[in-house]
């Protein structure tokens, strides 16, 4: 395969103001942190506490003056400067956004500097513009969004970026930048949990259950790979020293819906009928959080019970169908603060879901049910987990180790599986199924092969982060093991599809089979057998290294490259697909115009690798 025709190079300019915390921001370790960095006098020490955890982090100004304490968690903190163990002036409150860089310049006595560049939310200090991002992106956080009239989901969080466009009804997705609805990532406290086979979709988990979202449109430094469209980044909510709690409850009963309409032609007859078509949704979320141990161990947990039913007629109104879909949610974060420098974060939720359709012969004129038609059972999502360490070695010095698995199911079934084949009719039959008066031939439901897809994906990554001047080098590996199992089948004893024709003695059974209709026979079934299956396997491997070296203090450059490797395998362990030696380098620069953070010109360019999927 030429993997030219998997690589998109990209090359962004922008020049511009950006107020509030919807930024363009610098990339932390698989973005589920930010930093603070700014210019202090030399030999200060530096401290920020976090108002949730009581967290401390301490770094000392470097002889240019200036200083950086990465790899924080989101939320916010108090930053106080420290001269010889004395405090210099009142502490700061200050927010770190997923993935960003707050820039806090601080002058001798303690005081904000480029306070003009900044702005205050509250009592906290949020970046105006983060003149250390090179890259198109947009943050915004849950209390944020809970303010905009739009769906608390995901896709409407990235659909809130400029450039960001939805997909067509036919194949949904989001398009970054005019890319493909396939072409992107979505990872969740730095798990991939993008749709393995088909990338339009990813795991999800409810709104609630999510702190900050980044959307990068743009971009992207090498820490992230295998997308050629946009990456959305969510971080889930933690518990802090304060215990909280809340619950939600939201319905929607099929009394406070409109009715359908039934649609017919000018001559009277009926197009579709959807008059008694009718649907209720109830959904009670509750969630808790606290300290296990106050200041070291802390637990968010959350649980979602939904409930949603309905029934519509088929647009012959000869059907009737009955829906209902268990979609419950649960899902878990643990945080343990080792020490200071060392943390140890838990992350487990299950999107687990099943929906339910039963069909029923229908008489739409006395609005009577008939014979039961049998059922269909969808089971989508699976469960899902990661566990990532931090850890900070001297103030120059961060290593973060991340293993996870994200799973996802695709099966529909019936219960007639067993008992029922399926049947269909060729177009030479349609006359004769008229005169059955919306009877089908055979009792399978669906007439559909049965198949059943289960999708795994095993991640194991390192990031590490160094500072060494004024250069801040960064470089990790990552891989991933997608794994899928898959198997189709005909439904029934005999494992056969079956289509029906009309027969005219004499004739050749079909082209070329040289057989041919016996006399008096005027119909005929054609068996069809289809089973097919396997373990497949999709290996990803990368190696990446980057340079932000901070020329001046308003000029910085980034420069990276990140090396791909995939191959798809066979049932048999066989390579089918292997693209080796996939080098992806990636260029921005951010120039602080006016040296007090208000202004900014950035850059990038870069190529970017897509994976064929499993």
């Amino acid at each position: 395969m030429n993997a030219h025709r998997m690589k998109r190079a990209a090359l962004y300019a922008a020049l511009g103001v950006c107020l509030g915390s919807l930024m363009p921001t610098l990339a932390s370790a698989q973005n589920v942190s930010g930093a603070v960095a700014g210019r202090a006098t030399a030999g200060d020490q530096v401290t920020v506490v976090s108002n949730d955890t009581g967290l401390t982090r301490t770094v000392t100004v470097s002889g240019d003056g200036s200083y950086r304490l990465g790899q924080l968690p989101i939320g916010d903190y108090r930053l106080q400067l420290s001269r010889d163990g004395q405090k210099l002036g009142e502490p700061v409150a200050v927010s770190v956004a997923v993935g960003g860089t707050t820039t806090v310049n601080l002058a001798g006595g303690g005081g904000v500097v480029n306070l003009d560049a900044l702005q205050v939310v509250g009592t906290r200090v949020v970046n105006r513009v983060d003149v250390y991002s090179t890259e198109t992106s947009f943050n915004v956080n849950r209390q944020e969004i809970s303010r905009l009239p739009v769906a608390q989901d995901l896709s409407a969080v990235a659909l809130l970026a400029p450039g960001v466009v939805g997909g067509n009804s036919s194949f949904g997705g989001l398009s970054f930048a005019g890319s493909s609805v396939a072409e992107n990532a979505v990872f969740i406290n730095g798990l991939n949990v993008t749709d393995m086979y088909t990338r339009r979709g990813f795991s999800s988990a409810p709104f609630g259950f999510f702190n900050e979202f980044q959307v990068k449109t743009g971009g992207y430094s090498v820490e992230f790979g295998r997308s050629t469209g946009g990456v959305i980044n969510a971080v889930t909510r933690s518990g802090s020293n304060e215990l909280q709690g809340g619950i939600e409850i939201t319905a929607e009963p099929s009394a406070w819906r409109s009715s359908g309409r039934d649609h017919f032609h000018r001559d009277g007859t009926a197009h579709s009928y959807a008059s008694r078509d009718d649907n209720s949704f109830f959904k009670t979320n509750v969630w808790g959080s606290g300290a296990l141990v106050q200041d070291k161990l802390f637990l968010f947990a959350m649980y979602e019970d939904r409930s949603d039913k309905g029934h519509n007629t088929s647009s012959d109104a000869l059907t009737w169908f009955n829906n209902k879909a268990d979609n419950g949610f649960w899902g878990a974060k643990l945080d343990w603060n080792i020490t200071d420098n060392h943390s140890l974060a838990l992350l487990a939720f299950s999107d687990e879901g099943e929906v339910t359709n039963a069909s029923y012969n229908y008489d739409w004129d006395d609005a009577e049910l008939g014979a039961y038609g049998g059922d269909s059972v969808t089971e989508t999502g699976g469960r899902n987990w990661s566990a990532t360490y931090t850890g900070h070695f001297g103030e120059t010095f961060t290593a973060r180790a991340m293993v996870g698995q994200n799973n996802q199911r695709a099966f529909t079934s019936s219960s007639l599986d067993e008992a029922c084949s399926p049947v269909f009719t060729d177009s030479t039959y349609a006359s004769r199924l008229s005169k059955l008066n919306g009877l089908r031939p055979g009792c399978h439901p669906t007439g559909t092969a049965v198949a059943e897809r289960d999708d795994t994906r095993d991640v194991a990554r390192l990031d590490f982060e160094w500072q060494l001047g004024q250069h801040l080098l960064r470089f990790g590996v990552d891989r991933e093991l997608m794994t899928t199992d898959q198997s189709t089948r005909y439904p029934g004893p005999t494992q056969l599809s079956y289509t029906a024709y009309v027969a005219r003695p004499g004739d050749e059974v079909w082209d070329g089979a040289n057989a041919y209709v016996p006399a008096g026979v005027t119909e005929m079934l054609r068996a069809r057998n289809r089973v097919s299956g396997g373990t497949f396997e999709t290996e990803a491997n990368a190696f990446y290294l980057e340079d932000i070296w901070n020329i001046t203090p308003n000029l910085m450059l980034n420069l990276g490259v990140r090396w791909d490797r995939f191959e798809n395998r066979t049932a048999d362990g066989d390579a089918f697909i292997k693209m080796d030696d996939l080098v992806a380098p990636r260029f921005g620069f951010s120039w602080d115009m006016k040296g007090d953070g208000s202004t900014k010109l950035f850059g990038n360019a870069g190529r970017y690798y897509l994976p064929v999927t499993n």
